[in-house]
């Protein structure tokens, strides 16, 4: 699966339950952690919906391998986890962690469709994964993201993530890269 470039147009939340695989934001928001054939399935469809959605191409990332086989990176004996949003049961948001080294998560592919910005279901799917790197054991998360993302980098910045040094390799020339401390 080769991601082409594409052109693109102009409540109280609970505090989650690392120990229970379904975590509701609200009454209608349920997030859960990927673990069934069809969640995952959910998770690779979310991620290619982004991955399509970008004004470039992240084919420096191995998306291909990372879309065969999500698990490698996304599951819990990996260090990592997928969680996915759902609204009635249509997916609408996912978020990655996965081991970026020892004591070190990174934060990948967080998205929510169009149609469900602004409800706070990134915020909340971003709080959730850090709590389970908490779980995990990690000291901190990184993640890396292009200057054009305002909106998600003022979420990060929001919950605490902080400017670091480049820590992988993108040669996007707007690449930033951000740690949080956990």
């Amino acid at each position: 699966m080769k991601v082409h470039e594409r052109q693109t147009g102009g409540g109280k939340c609970p505090t989650p339950r690392l120990d229970t695989r379904v975590l509701s934001l609200d009454e209608s928001v349920i997030i859960r952690e990927a673990r069934s054939k069809e969640e995952i399935q959910d998770f690779v469809m979310l991620v290619a919906e982004y991955l399509n959605s970008l004004p470039f191409e992240l084919d420096f990332q191995d998306v291909e391998g990372e879309l065969a086989n999500p698990e490698r990176e996304y599951s819990r004996n990996s260090g990592g986890v997928a969680l996915v949003a759902y609204v009635q049961s249509a997916p609408v948001g996912c978020i990655g962690l996965r081991r970026l080294e020892l004591g070190i998560g990174e934060l990948k592919r967080m998205f929510v469709v169009p149609d469900y910005r602004g409800a706070g279901i990134a915020k909340e799917l971003c709080t959730r994964v850090l709590g389970i790197a908490r779980e995990v054991g990690y000291e901190a998360v990184k993640l890396d993201t292009v200057a054009e993302m305002i909106e998600a980098i003022s979420l990060y910045e929001g919950i605490g993530f902080v400017a670091t040094g480049r820590y992988r390799l993108n040669p996007l020339p707007s690449a930033r890269f951000f740690e949080i401390r956990l």
